[in-house]
């Protein structure tokens, strides 16, 4: 029974000093302290995982936002783009935002198959911005398929086009959701 007792029994021939006998410590405090410890690191982490998934569905920015910011880098970059280039990566912000606003599957269609598409059935996207819409995949079809060499009057055109289509988006959305 020494053993709970937390000494070492002396040796016959060992001098030792007299020691209060005192019980061992039970181990249960310990136990419940490390599980809670456990369980609010786990809880931290879950909070934390929480959060970043919630900001991430929510994307930080809003689509209109990095659609925008898209646009601007496009237009001070227009220097370095060739006339081809520079309507594709307009074109892809556009169909990017569209993909994200309205869950359209623009993004992964051709032109050709999107208007089809977009006039046969009902779109998410708004009728004054599928006209727009159709209107700017032509002129940018032109330019990224015809070799017409616009200038950069006519490619700054079109960047306002695309800009002019997410204006409407945007407008006709904010009308539906007052509605």
């Amino acid at each position: 029974m020494t053993f709970l007792l937390g000494q070492q029994t002396p040796g016959a021939d060992e001098l030792y000093d007299i020691v209060v006998l005192e019980p061992v410590p039970p181990i249960w405090p310990t136990v419940f302290w490390s599980i809670l410890g456990v369980l609010i690191l786990a809880a931290i982490g879950v909070a934390i995982w929480y959060y970043l998934k919630r900001s991430e569905q929510t994307g930080g920015d809003s689509s209109v936002a990095k659609v925008k910011s898209r646009f601007l880098e496009i237009e001070k970059n227009r220097i370095e783009y060739a006339p081809n280039q520079f309507t594709l990566a307009i074109s892809d912000a556009l169909k990017d935002y569209l993909s994200e606003k309205f869950n359209d599957p623009v993004r992964f269609e051709t032109s050709e198959e999107f208007l089809k598409r977009t006039s046969d059935t009902k779109s998410k996207l708004p009728a004054p911005a599928r006209d727009l819409l159709r209107l700017f995949l032509s002129e940018t079809d032109e330019l990224k398929f015809g070799n017409k060499g616009g200038g950069d009057a006519k490619l700054i055109g079109l960047l306002l086009q695309a800009d002019n289509v997410v204006n409407v988006c945007e407008r006709e959305s904010a009308k539906k959701e007052a509605s």
